[in-house]
């Protein structure tokens, strides 16, 4: 399983607890972070990478607090259902799209990196 696949994973709507979500994230990370380490990279370059994710994790987190504060609205009387309803899809597409864009951002930014050190070399 990818990087791409098991962060989709995370984002699936199943009984899984906040705990065993951010245990996940944690291993996927300590992963990424072996895996450079392994290739030769230097802390500051790991954490180059390692920033791609967190700044992708904290605008999901974002758009999904946007969609928590639009819940409440739903049982409210005089709020149009169709404008939330929309509104709520449009915040799901942009999370998707933003999950879509994180494996090309690595690999982009893993190879930003190498073509750096080639050009140190």
């Amino acid at each position: 399983m990818g990087f791409l696949d098991k962060l989709k994973s995370l984002l699936k709507p199943e009984e899984r607890s906040y705990e065993d979500i951010m245990q996940e994230r944690s291993k996927i990370k300590n992963g990424i972070v072996s895996t450079l380490k392994d290739a030769g990279f230097t802390t500051l370059e790991i954490k180059e990478v390692i920033v791609i994710i967190e700044e992708s994790e904290r605008k999901i987190e974002s758009l999904k607090n946007e969609i928590d504060s639009l819940c409440k609205y739903f049982d409210d009387p005089t709020s149009n259902i169709q404008d939330l309803t929309a509104r709520v899809k449009e915040i799901k597409e942009e999370i998707a799209s933003e999950t879509k864009s994180i494996d090309p951002k690595l690999k982009d930014k893993v190879q930003e990196i190498l073509d750096r050190k080639q050009t140190k070399s």
